[in-house]
């Protein structure tokens, strides 16, 4: 059911994006917000605890998030506040962010490997993916030294995993099968 709610709103709220030629700048304005939920944990206590008002809420909004916001957007956080979704705000900005990239067709990818790749090698690999998925790719690189070596690679749904540490658990396998 969650996800359902948000879809609606991050979905109306793109349309009216789309409609009015404003989707970068809602993507943009919506990541200041997303950022300050996530950098200030306390905010979001207060938007999502049902004894502080509504117009207290209004108020926070008003005054504690980023400026400009497109009235719009602005409209978007005061009317979740007044139908009582303001639970949903960070999934809302998650769900409008995958909307844009689809709009974009961009992917993200999150890529892990054992050793942190340099600026060529990420740039390198960006590129083949793009020619593997034929969308723009947004990489997200990390480290995980448990993999020993190779790279897994999350794109969508799908994980592809090429990792040394799943190679030789393989070859276990295979092994003690005879």
């Amino acid at each position: 059911m969650t996800g359902s709610v948000a879809r609606r709103w991050a979905e109306a709220l793109f349309d009216l994006a789309r409609e009015k030629g404003l989707i970068e700048q809602f993507q943009r304005q919506l990541m200041q917000v997303g950022a300050l939920l996530e950098g200030h944990p306390e905010v979001v206590a207060v938007l999502n605890d049902r004894l502080v008002s509504s117009r207290d809420k209004k108020d926070l909004v008003d005054r504690g998030f980023p400026k400009p916001l497109h009235e719009l957007v602005d409209n978007l956080l005061h009317l979740l506040i007044d139908k009582r979704r303001e639970e949903y705000l960070p999934e809302i900005i998650a769900l409008f962010g995958r909307l844009v990239d689809a709009h974009n067709n961009t992917i993200e990818v999150e890529v892990t490997s054992a050793v942190a790749l340099d600026q060529g090698e990420q740039n390198r690999l960006g590129r083949a993916l793009e020619r593997a998925t034929g969308r723009t790719v947004r990489l997200r690189a990390s480290v995980d030294k448990d993999i020993i070596g190779g790279l897994v690679a999350r794109i969508d749904d799908r994980l592809y995993d090429g990792s040394v540490r799943t190679q030789l658990t393989q070859l276990r396998r295979e092994m003690a099968r005879g």
